[in-house]
């Protein structure tokens, strides 16, 4: 608990976690199969208005875990140590995957 609470570990994902959907949010503002980006942390939602499984599948093959919730909701579950650069990276994977 200590590690969690004194190490900066709730404070990394709090400033990672920001940043993450921040930038999620600019990358995929626009686009007509995104319904919505939200997240708390680092626990973060895309919500797709397809299938959000093959994504997840592409993503796998990337190095990119992710899972879907609900059919359409991409769930990205990163760990609590995750740095910035970590989060470019994912969303640049994301991107790649995306038609």
């Amino acid at each position: 608990l200590e590690q969690l609470t004194d190490g900066g570990l709730t404070a990394n994902a709090a400033h990672v976690g920001d940043y993450f959907l921040a930038r999620l949010r600019s990358a995929l503002s626009g686009r007509d199969d995104v319904v919505e980006v939200r997240g708390q942390g680092l626990l973060i939602g895309v919500e797709f208005r397809t299938e959000a499984k093959p994504i997840v599948n592409n993503l796998l093959e990337r190095g990119v875990i992710a899972n879907a919730t609900a059919g359409t909701v991409l769930r990205l579950v990163p760990p609590l140590v995750l740095s910035e650069g970590e989060v470019d990276e994912g969303i640049a994977a994301l991107l790649e995957v995306l038609p």
